[in-house]
């Protein structure tokens, strides 16, 4: 799964879902990184989600992408994100794998959640996404609750 068709599906499968709105970095005017999504809750509240990826071995995005289908992942349960007026990043870090792996479930391989890892790592929110092809595709919650989108250090919580 190339980093562009993730975005574009996961930004769909938001909308889709209606909990929350989604634009991608470009529709959103932010140039910081070249693919992401700024989800919004109902009341205005941005999240910042940068998307890397890593090509399968020999592929190039000069050439188009072949996607590589097998067994499909099974779906995840789709938590609801905001309870209780807040959004907490936890769950909205399952609610996203939910959506990603729904959206291309025969090509996705593996999927760890960032709250899973034993270390906390740099980026403490997001996914990684292992697909059939051999590429990976690294979802991180960067900001929440910030218009500037800045700070790469969210809270858990963010009021929504």
């Amino acid at each position: 799964m190339r980093p562009g068709r993730f975005e574009r599906l996961l930004t769909a499968a938001i909308n889709h879902d209606g909990r929350l709105t989604a634009r991608t970095y470009a529709d959103a005017g932010f140039t910081r990184s070249p693919r992401g999504i700024i989800a919004t809750t109902p009341t205005g509240v941005p999240v910042n989600v940068q998307i890397a990826a890593r090509l399968a071995d020999g592929e190039r995005h000069d050439h188009a992408e072949q996607p590589v289908t097998d067994t499909p992942y099974p779906d995840l349960e789709r938590p609801d994100p905001i309870e209780n007026g807040a959004l907490d990043l936890a769950v909205f870090e399952r609610y996203l794998a939910s959506l990603a792996v729904a959206a291309a479930p025969d090509e996705v391989k593996t999927v760890t959640l960032f709250q899973q890892r034993g270390d906390a790592g740099a980026v403490r929110y997001g996914a990684t996404f292992t697909y059939h092809s051999g590429g990976a595709v690294f979802l991180n919650v960067l900001s929440a609750g910030r218009a500037r989108h800045e700070d790469f250090a969210p809270p858990a919580t963010v009021s929504s």
